[in-house]
């Protein structure tokens, strides 16, 4: 069978653009990232937001990626991927932030004959499902 990854289709992304934005002012900052890769992705995104005032510090992202319905993974184009996260954190002390975030990723289904090649995987970094997490982060 040999690589699915080179079987007949580029083995390089093409062409790319890649480009962000990012503006902030009196503790709020929001910015755009955007990425094209002609061999794989028809486009990816993600807009975010976010708020710092004092201890407290609040996000929001969401992101979308399209897939090239001809990419280099054959006959196994994933639909798209959207994933929206909500980030807070407190800084406790000098040294220890408390962050809790809720992530909520929703997977396409692929196209071709490989219904679970894309979800919960490393190739799009892209797990499906909600997921809450709490984190202690202490620096020493």
């Amino acid at each position: 069978m040999g690589n699915a990854l080179a079987a007949g289709y580029a083995n390089t992304a093409g062409d790319v653009i890649d480009f962000n934005v990012t503006y902030g002012i009196a503790g709020a900052t929001v910015g755009l990232d955007y990425m094209t890769a002609s061999n794989i992705i028809d486009s990816a995104y993600t807009i975010w937001g976010g708020y710092h005032i004092g201890k407290f510090d609040a996000k929001v992202c969401f992101e979308n990626v399209s897939f090239e319905s001809n990419t280099i993974l054959t006959g196994n184009a994933p639909e798209d991927h959207e994933v929206i996260t909500f980030y807070g954190s407190y800084k406790a002390a000098d040294n220890l932030k408390i962050s809790l975030e809720f992530r909520d990723a929703e997977t396409g289904a692929v196209k071709g004959g490989a219904p679970n090649l894309f979800k919960n995987s490393a190739v799009t970094g892209a797990g499906e499902g909600m997921t809450t997490t709490l984190k202690a982060t202490a620096t020493f």
